[in-house]
């Protein structure tokens, strides 16, 4: 047998959140949304340590921690105004603070890295919801752009390729997506969207050589199209592509996924409350990783999507 390196902790969170909203109607057409929400997050490591075995020798411990809190504190606004300008049709635009509290760290190495801060972020947003032709045609829009201060990132070790925890940057992301959505015959709906977004870390602080990479998990861009038609005789078929752009896993931004599609088809019978239906997901089984890491020899192991799968599905509605 050999050594083990072994970690015990015991974290608790305690959360109180209290917020309102009213809205201003100003005229039929414009409206002003006002809100506030305050929380308080304490995360508490009661206790943490690390202990290093080999068999035959006293176990040694490399690190121990008692009694450390990360309190977050937060005050989140949020402000909206929309104007229709038909009884289908809207523009808006909107400001929101967001937070994502901080906490402890999983594996903490030493007292320093054992908290991690919490993420505040101002998220701008200006779009048009509308609904033509007697409810047969959608179009939606959106622009938004989202500053982010101390981004929660988790951090790898670049010895050894384990994860040491989170760790904050800043970071920005913006974009925008569009939606449509169509009916053109009783029964056949018809369903599209597209979304881009440039998502960077602006300042990494414990890795400067990331500042302006790719932010993990994040696709350059998505889309997917989805046509489905009911029968009035209960058939039922829908089949719908799915895209997303090319993605990196890591903040050096060296283990990446490059852009795929796959597709799903489902047909079947429907009556009353029930239904019965034959399903492909995945259709043509392209292969794809969910995530990627490095291990320690230097070789990147990929975890992949789900392949092709075909079934049988009952459902039953009461």
């Amino acid at each position: 047998p050999g050594s083990t390196n072994l970690r015990f902790a015991d974290i608790d969170e305690e959360l109180f959140a209290v917020f309102g909203q009213t809205t201003y109607q100003f005229t039929d057409a414009l409206a002003l949304t006002a809100g506030l929400r305050y929380e308080t997050i304490t995360s508490t490591l009661d206790s943490f340590e690390r202990v290093f075995s080999i068999p035959g020798f006293p176990d040694q411990t490399l690190a121990s921690f008692d009694d450390v809190d990360q309190n977050s504190d937060v005050f989140l606004p949020r402000a909206a105004i929309e104007y229709r300008f038909s009884p289908g049709a809207m523009v808006y635009g909107s400001i929101s603070r967001g937070s994502r509290p901080g906490g402890v760290n999983f594996r903490p190495d030493n007292e320093e890295s054992v908290t991690f801060e919490s993420e505040r972020s101002w998220n701008f947003e200006i779009g048009l919801k509308s609904s033509w032709l007697e409810n047969r045609l959608g179009v939606n829009l959106a622009a938004f752009y989202n500053p982010v201060d101390d981004y929660q990132v988790v951090s790898f070790d670049p010895a050894s390729l384990l994860p040491l925890g989170i760790v904050n940057a800043d970071a920005s992301i913006a974009g925008f997506e569009v939606e449509l959505r169509a009916t053109p015959v009783d029964g056949l709906d018809i369903t599209a969207g597209f979304g881009l977004a440039d998502a960077n870390f602006t300042d990494y602080p414990d890795r400067p050589e990331f500042d302006g990479n790719a932010l993990p998990f994040a696709p350059e861009f998505t889309y997917n199209l989805g046509v489905q038609y009911r029968s009035p005789i209960g058939i039922f078929g829908r089949v719908e592509l799915a895209g997303l752009g090319s993605t990196f896993y890591d903040e050096a931004n060296t283990l990446s996924q490059d852009s795929y599609a796959i597709v799903n088809a489902r047909l079947g019978y429907e009556f009353d409350n029930y239904g019965i239906y034959l399903f492909a997901n995945n259709l043509f089984d392209t292969e794809y990783t969910t995530f990627q890491f490095s291990s320690l020899g230097g070789t990147t192991v990929g975890i992949y999507g789900v392949p092709a799968t075909v079934g049988m599905q009952f459902r039953a509605r009461f």
